[in-house]
């Protein structure tokens, strides 16, 4: 069973061929997929020389766009093309992609093989360079491959601009797999082991491996990012890599995704220790809400979220599960206010939305308290009243409306509008 798309033509000046397969499932055994990539490498060209084509030479920064695409598509468990492949892409006069998945390597190429527009990536008399990304997810072998005819061919010299950072990189980076092109305000050049940019502003730095990937899935320099203020680093506190860039900065670890984290949200999370903080690493890049403006990260142990009326402020732990389950910033609590914070009494926490508050200690779990309620609870001492800590959400009574508390309750009287403490 096989689902095609034809290949199409950009509008651009420069050709993109794209073509997209689903071959027949078998189930498969999740695990690592590096040794299918150079199976699949092999495979092309014993095709390329049986049709007496010259191989392809297997170019490392296009393997790096195929893998990040292959492992896109088995996440998502979807098979589609890579939007952004002419901008991942560097250094190109025409560039190719075929998608597919199954249940091998053998299965995978035999169908592509069969497919006419398939057939014309990989037997191209045109494309001179191939990298291969392969991904096991959901009992499926994902494969992405990506094909170029380059600008300018292999063996380029390093731009003088960045000779110096390229000499003092010169065991990571290798030899350049690029021209020099623009970056933004500035100049790069892409090399095997990473990408050199450049400018009067930032100086010479080096982005390499997860974080040099996810930045070019960004649109590197072209980002809300811009160009790198440092080289990758070690952070300093947990295994794991950034670089600073104009616009933000882009962690990764070995249990994390590389994602980029800017603006008002970056600087909520420094100011509570970054990956060293409660919350720990970054898990999305910033997106924006879903329902009312605003935009978030997610980390690895809670939440910052943003707005113009709000600012940023991290939510986590049972408190952001019952934000969660009240509907987020679309529930009747909306954005945060506050950062989580220790109740004065020393036995709680809480944090402060514009429409209530949240608050939870080990004994009572967290339970949110809002309008007339909340303004008498805060009105008699918050905690440290003579009611104590919420042990019920508001809920509704004959009349009116209610929230349980430690040592008693406060009813609201919806004809009256008067709330009494029982």
């Amino acid at each position: 069973m096989l689902a095609l798309a034809p290949a199409a033509r950009s509008v651009r000046s420069l050709a993109v061929l794209l073509g997209v397969l689903g071959a027949l499932l078998v189930p498969g055994t999740a695990a690592s997929a590096a040794g299918e990539d150079s199976d699949v490498v092999s495979r092309v060209n014993a095709a390329r020389a049986a049709a007496g084509l010259g191989l392809y030479r297997s170019a490392p920064d296009l393997a790096a766009v195929a893998r990040g695409q292959a492992e896109r598509m088995g996440r998502e468990n979807r098979l589609y093309h890579n939007a952004n492949l002419g901008n991942e892409v560097v250094n190109w006069s025409s560039v190719g992609e075929n998608v597919g998945y199954g249940a091998s390597v053998a299965n995978i190429h035999t169908a592509l093989m069969g497919s006419p527009g398939h057939r014309a990536n990989i037997l191209s008399p045109t494309f001179t360079e191939v990298g291969v990304g392969t991904s096991w997810a959901g009992g499926r072998l994902w494969v992405a491959q990506v094909f170029r005819t380059p600008i300018v061919p292999a063996g380029f010299s390093v731009s003088p601009a960045l000779a110096s950072t390229v000499a003092a990189n010169a065991a990571l980076l290798g030899t350049p797999t690029s021209p020099e092109y623009p970056a933004g305000a500035g100049l790069a050049q892409d090399f095997l082991g990473g990408d050199v940019l450049w400018s009067t502003g930032t100086g010479g730095n080096v982005v390499q491996g997860a974080i040099r990937v996810h930045y070019r899935e960004l649109r590197g320099a072209g980002s809300v990012l811009g160009l790198p203020v440092t080289s990758e680093r070690a952070t300093p506190h947990k295994p794991g890599r950034y670089n600073h860039f104009q616009g933000g900065s882009v962690y990764w670890s070995p249990g994390t995704p590389a994602r980029e984290v800017h603006g008002s949200i970056r600087e909520t999370w420094s100011r509570l220790g970054w990956e060293n903080s409660p919350l720990g690493f970054p898990i999305t890049d910033e997106v924006a809400t879903p329902w009312v403006f605003g935009r978030f990260n997610h980390f690895e142990g809670g939440s910052i979220y943003w707005t113009p009326a709000t600012g940023a402020h991290e939510v986590r732990g049972a408190i952001r599960g019952k934000w969660s389950g009240l509907g987020w910033e679309n529930g009747l609590l909306g954005f945060p206010v506050t950062d989580e914070l220790g109740t004065p009494d020393g036995s709680g926490r809480f944090n402060h939305f514009q429409g209530g508050s949240i608050y939870w200690t080990p004994a009572t779990g967290a339970h949110e308290v809002h309008g007339a309620i909340r303004q008498r609870w805060a009105g008699l001492g918050w905690e440290r009243g003579a009611l104590g800590y919420p042990t019920s959400d508001e809920y509704s009574v004959p009349g009116g409306r209610r929230s349980d508390f430690q040592k008693g309750s406060i009813t609201w009287d919806a004809s009256s509008g008067v709330t009494t403490v029982r």
